[in-house]
This record gives C-alpha cells, structure tokens and sequence, in this order.
C-alpha cells in the first residue's frame, strides 16, 4: 500500500525542490506585434494579422526584417518565410508578440569564450583521469518563522567516496538523518517509525556518461517502497529529458561529447538550439546567460581572471554569479572559485559556492532560505587525487534493474492506491 510513508520516501528520493512564480495579468485587446533579435520591428507596411491559424506580414515587411527575397507583393506567412531565412519564431500569446531570433547571429554577437575553454581543459581531467574523491557533507534545516530566532528542524550529515574515470563514477555515500525532538513531537507514530528506518541510509551509484544513465541502490529507501533492497533504480538522462520536454528535440550524448571534445562556444550553441522563445523577454534572458562567461565579462589581475555578471532587477529579484580562474605561467587552469546569489525580495535568498584549489581541494556551500519561513544551509568538503583504480559505471550483469523516473511518478501519483513495482531483470554489459 502506498501511504504516507511510501509518499514520504519518494519525496526524499526525488530530491529536488521547485519554486515557481506565477503571475497573470488582465489586459485590453492588443494589436500584433513583433519583436525580432529582441527589438520590436517599427514603422510596418502593413499591421501583422492572423489568417488560417498564422501570423501573416507585407511581402516587403518579410524582406526588411528576415532579410527574405519574395517573387510576389501578396502577404506571406511571416513563420513560414522567417524559419527559411533561419529564425527560430515563438509566439507570446499574452502579448500577443511573434517572437523572431536568429540564434546564430544572438551567439556571434555574444562574442569567443577563449578564457572559458581554458576551465574546459581543467574539468576534462577529472572526467576522463581515473581519480579516487573522498568527503564530508552536513546539511542543516531551520525554522524561521519565529521572528528574531532560528531553530533547528534536523540535520543530515554523512561521507561520500568513490573513483572517477572515463565519464564514469562508481559512488558510495553513508548519511544519517537527525531530526529535532520538536518536529518529532508534531509526527504521528507512523511517521516516527519512518524516520527511524532513514536514520542511516546507504546509496551507492554508478554513472555512465557515456550512455547517458545513473544507476542507485539504497536498501533502506527500497525496502520502505516495497522494492527489492538488492536492485538497482536506473535514472536515464534522456528519458527524462524527453518527459519534459515537448518543444525541443535533444540527445544528450550528443551534448557530452560537445562538452568533451568541443569548445565552450559550441557547448553554448548547443544550450542555444534547445531553447524555445515564447516570451518577449526570452531573447535578453538567453543573451544574459549566455554572455556571463564571455571573454568580455572577464577582467585580468596578474594570474587571475575574475568574471562578474547580474541579471534581474530590484522588482523581480536579482541573480550575480562571479567566477575567478587562476592560471599557471603556461595560461593553465589550477583553481577556480566561483560564487552565486539569487535574492527576490522577501520571498528568496540563495546563496551558492563551490570552490577548488591547486591540490584539487573542492570545498562546496549553499544557503537557501524563505524569509520567515526556513532556510537550509549545506556545507561539502571533497578532495581528488589520482588513482590506477577504474570505475565501471555500471552494475554487475545479473542485477536488477528498474526505472526510476517511473517509480517515482507512481509512487507520486498512486498515492495510497495499492499497486506492484514491476522489476524486470535485464544484462547490463560489464565495462572493458
């Protein structure tokens, strides 16, 4: 039966927290518009209408703005002339704004990332180098909603260790769960029990890049979803993906092996091409994030290069991410350090660091709070060195394998709805 501990547990698995802001606003008929590479095209021919389902434009219009050469003076589909001309084209339909980008030109105006593919080639090691990585974490859970006062809810604290090689992890972490006597107090005696089963939990997980798949097995969560302590739950990066999205075609090896093999510009042009423009603020928000670790964000102090960019405003909450990379006397990466706030105004403050230095010491904090509300704070120390042990990245052939994005869609949705985890036993191929 999938109770409140079986919902309690999937929550716990799933890990992710979301917060989202909605915000609708009633307004007066509008007429079209349309805003191309983030400008709103002026002094039209002819005012842009609806005809069969489809923004219709001057034959003239078409060639000013998408540059489009036209045998004939009728008016044209302004998509269908616009995607032949290379413009990716969204529609706002709250603004009732088309909203046109060519997406290679957005990239080229941008700007090289020469500084940055200079991180690239200091991460790859630690991806393709067999590394061993050990270390700590603590995760800390406050009550705000006191004015003046923060009290402790629970604390998670554990160890992690593993080897890294070829796009692939082989993990362990040992964590237990403490919770504080006046959340226990506020439980019911089901609850209570739960807790106590997750005081001391142990996750292993394997990752293969390569393939694009993770791989977790904790007995204590499985035994709690009714399922076999020995499987192993498999998370496939791109089913995922595919389950939410439905506007964008992706193939994740295809971004690993850009991550790998290409430069930091063509990683962006790929992040480019998979985004949508449905929004007459989506273009700034691409060309914001896109040029925060452009060679032009950067500033040059001796051996360091410091990057500082800001997006956002005091009205809908500001976001500043800084990054400082110190090179060698050959112009190589040996440490960075980089730091991310994102602050809306009583509602979100949110704090993220991780940092390495030249002995690949990699400490890592993030402060999360809801103002008089809770706030979470963690802090992870973890240190590589080189090894000749390899990671597999993968079970062992006889194991057993489920899905785990579809175990925790049923155990989310089921709720106490009675129903069976269908295991199927698969051969996973051992690594060479």
């Amino acid at each position: 039966m999938f109770k409140k501990s079986k919902r309690f547990a999937s929550a716990a698995l799933a890990g992710v927290m979301t917060l989202s802001l909605c915000q609708s606003v009633m307004a007066e008929e509008k007429p079209i518009s349309i805003q191309v590479n983030g400008v709103y095209a002026e002094n039209l021919t002819t005012a842009p209408y609806i005809k069969d389902n489809s923004v219709h434009i001057s034959s003239a219009d078409a060639k000013t703005l998408f540059g489009a050469e036209l045998s004939s003076d009728t008016d044209v589909a302004l998509r269908e002339v616009a995607e032949k001309e290379g413009y990716t084209i969204g529609w706002d339909a709250e603004n009732k704004a088309v909203v046109a980008v060519d997406k290679a030109k957005l990239l080229e105006d941008i700007g090289e990332f020469t500084i940055m593919d200079k991180y690239m080639d200091y991460s790859r090691k630690f991806s393709e180098d067999n590394y061993m990585l050990e270390g700590t974490f603590n995760i800390t859970y406050n009550d705000k909603s006191t004015a003046g006062s923060t009290a402790e809810l629970g604390k998670i604290t554990g160890t992690i260790s593993g080897v890294s090689s070829d796009n692939k992890v082989d993990m362990s972490t040992v964590m237990s769960l403490n919770l504080s006597e006046k959340l226990l107090s506020e439980m019911t005696e089901s609850d209570k029990n739960l807790i106590k089963s997750l005081q001391n939990i142990n996750i292993q997980y394997k990752a293969d890049l390569n393939e694009g798949k993770i791989y977790l097995n904790s007995p204590e969560i499985q035994k709690i979803l009714g399922v076999s302590e020995n499987a192993w739950a498999c998370l496939d990066l791109q089913q995922l993906f595919n389950s939410v999205s439905t506007t964008t075609s992706f193939n994740f090896t295809d971004l690993l092996n850009v991550s790998i093999e290409g430069s930091y510009k063509d990683t962006n042009k790929m992040l480019l091409d998979m985004m949508s423009f449905n929004t007459v603020n989506d273009y700034e928000i691409a060309k914001n994030t896109l040029s925060m670790f452009s060679d032009n964000t950067f500033t040059k102090n001796g051996n360091v290069y410091t990057s500082k960019s800001t997006i956002g405003d005091a009205t809908t909450g500001v976001s500043e991410s800084i990054l400082t990379l110190t090179v060698d006397e050959n112009g190589n990466v040996i440490a960075y350090d980089m730091t991310s706030t994102t602050n809306v105004e009583n509602a979100l403050n949110m704090t993220f660091k991780i940092s390495a230095d030249k002995d690949n010491n990699m400490p890592t904090t993030f402060n999360f709070e809801i103002p008089g509300l809770v706030s979470m704070n963690m802090d992870m120390n973890l240190k590589y060195t080189t090894t000749d042990k390899a990671a597999t990245g993968i079970p062992d052939s006889n194991a057993q394998i489920i899905n785990l994005t579809e175990l925790i869609l049923s155990n989310m949705t089921t709720y106490d709805t009675a129903t069976e985890v269908n295991v199927t036993e698969v051969t996973v191929t051992p690594a060479a």
